[in-house]
């Protein structure tokens, strides 16, 4: 953004873009949070800056995702998403059990076991874990009220 001759820094900002080629026009619906749709014209300049922008953002997502989650590691999980999602199902269970204090019979997760989850929040998309933590929530709801 050093290079950028003109920054908006408003409190909201929605950005919707879209490339009809055979017209050889981009369109931008940009929203303020104000009420009205603004009109944006862009020189090449500006679509230029903006795609320098993105590939900048994209490559810092990856840098970052990939001190979290080693990019080895995440690919063998997501090819394996289903059996991570059903041992992520189970470790949250024990977790919540035991945080709860409804389990003896089976024992609080290990060192091993908790940094094994973390990497799998880590590593498995936003959805799926959201996923699995509402049905462990349900079936932990219906064993609280049974």
């Amino acid at each position: 953004l050093k290079g950028a001759k003109h920054v908006l820094t408003p409190t909201g900002l929605s950005l919707k873009l879209a490339h009809v080629p055979q017209d050889h026009r981009i369109f931008i619906e940009l929203d303020l949070g104000v009420g009205a749709v603004n009109e944006v014209i862009l020189l090449r300049s500006h679509v230029k800056q903006l795609l320098r922008v993105q590939a900048a953002l994209k490559a810092e997502d990856e840098r970052l995702r990939a001190l979290l989650v080693p990019p080895d590691i995440e690919k063998a999980l997501l090819i394996l998403e289903a059996a991570s999602k059903a041992e992520y199902g189970k470790l949250y269970k024990r977790h919540l059990l035991h945080e709860r204090g409804l389990s003896d019979s089976d024992p609080p997760l290990d060192l091993e076991e908790r940094s094994r989850m973390q990497l799998l929040e880590d590593a498995l998309p936003v959805a799926t874990l959201a996923a699995q933590r509402c049905s462990v929530q349900e079936a932990l709801r219906v064993f609280d009220t049974g």
